[in-house]
């Protein structure tokens, strides 16, 4: 199983970044080239919630489905892939208050598909896009939350 994390400290509370970050339309904002497109998706993200996203990844667009597991206010949201090309994707978005502001850090488990498509979704190439999308995902945050 392959990891990827990213960390941010934001000029904002914990609960602002937490408010912003569980809204949808907030969530296709911080995608690069909107990636990712929601169906039928709920305004504001909780425990339980199942999200349905069609993403396009390498060319090919996906139908994704994705599981709220929890939704901590002001800590931590997690969500995993229920349906997918991934052999596993389980991010946990970890918010802590921080002298000036927070601290952002998103941890993702992720294992690359099987089959033909594991040899073009490799590691290596979903640890790129990852970091990639994370760096739009953090100047993103910066311009519309502020950042140190």
């Amino acid at each position: 199983m392959a990891t990827f994390q990213s960390t941010i400290q934001l000029n904002c509370s914990a609960e602002s970044a937490f408010d912003f970050l569980i809204r949808t339309e907030n969530i296709v904002r911080l995608a690069p080239d909107s990636a990712i497109e929601f169906v039928d998706p709920p305004e504001v993200l909780s425990a339980g919630v199942s999200l349905k996203v069609k993403a396009t990844v390498y060319g090919m667009t996906y139908d994704i489905s994705y599981g709220i597991v929890e939704c901590s206010r002001a800590e931590k949201i997690k969500e995993v892939q229920t349906r997918g090309p991934l052999g596993k994707w389980q991010r946990e978005t970890s918010i802590e208050t921080a002298e000036n502001g927070c601290t952002l850090t998103d941890s993702i488990e992720f294992e690359p598909p099987g089959g033909l498509a594991g040899f073009v979704m490799t590691e290596a190439k979903i640890r790129q896009s990852l970091e990639s999308s994370y760096e739009f995902r953090n100047q993103t945050l910066q311009q519309l939350l502020g950042a140190e």
